[in-house]
Formats: C-alpha cells, sequence, structure tokens
C-alpha cells in the first residue's frame, strides 16, 4: 500500500513538473515579406518571405527571449537570442538598422510583445565606419 501510494506521489509530481515546463514558453508567430537581403547575427539571409517565431518565458524562474527565424519552405533557419523590447509597438512589424545598403535585423514586434537584438560583432564595425544609419521597418501579419 505504501509503495504505491509512493509510486502514486511520483507519477504526479513528474505531471506537474512536465505542466509547468510547457507552459514556460510563450510564443508569437508572424508572417513578413522582407523586400532586401539582411543580417542576423553572423547570418546573411536572401529576400523573401519569413515566418519570425518570438519565444517568451512567461514565469520569472525561466528567463529569457530568443527568435526562430525561417523561410515559408523552411529552407533557411535561423535563430537569435534576444532580449525584451523597452518600446513596443501596437502593430506587427520587423524594424531593421540600415547602413549604407546593409541591414541588420534590430527588433520584432507584435501588438504589446517584442524583442530587441544584440547587435552583433559585424554590426558594431560597420556602426563604427558609417557616418549614419536609418531605422526601417517592415509591417507583418
Amino acid at each position: 500500500m505504501r509503495k504505491n501510494l509512493m509510486i502514486t506521489a511520483v507519477v504526479v509530481s513528474l505531471v506537474f513538473v512536465s505542466m509547468l515546463c510547457v507552459n514556460a514558453m510563450s510564443s508569437t508567430i508572424l508572417r513578413v515579406n522582407v523586400p532586401f537581403a539582411f543580417q542576423v547575427g553572423k547570418a546573411t539571409l536572401p529576400a523573401g518571405e519569413y515566418i519570425v517565431e518570438i519565444q517568451r518565458a512567461t514565469s520569472a524562474s525561466a528567463l529569457g527571449t530568443s527568435l526562430a527565424i525561417r523561410t515559408q519552405d523552411g529552407k533557411t533557419y535561423q535563430t537569435a537570442n534576444s532580449r525584451p523590447a523597452h518600446e513596443v509597438t501596437n502593430r506587427a512589424s520587423l524594424t531593421f538598422n540600415k547602413y549604407s545598403n546593409t541591414y541588420f535585423l534590430a527588433n520584432v514586434g507584435s501588438y504589446g510583445v517584442g524583442c530587441e537584438l544584440n547587435k552583433s560583432r559585424y554590426e558594431k564595425e560597420i556602426a563604427t565606419k558609417a557616418h549614419a544609419f536609418e531605422a526601417v521597418s517592415v509591417a507583418a501579419e
């Protein structure tokens, strides 16, 4: 009897912990057509239609935000670490930092949810050489 009670307690505990882990991340999915090639970290992604997923932690014990970007056909896939955005948008969009003719993904936002990407070493290098940059937004759905 005691052994059965112990097994039941362990099973219930495992189910509870599994439910917490599954609910620890929440995601927002956007579809966007980017009309130019752009940089995400070290990768250069071609112009085209993308599915962008913001994966964010929903509990205080699981901090962090990540971003997954893939083409509609799934052939191109890139992930990036990010942080929650300080300013959130009231629309779905991707914002790029443009230096000369090079675009770097900087921010992804969707109706109050957003994330900012850290500048890569390459972007920092380009930024020091450029005289100015332009923020370019592309609407998403």
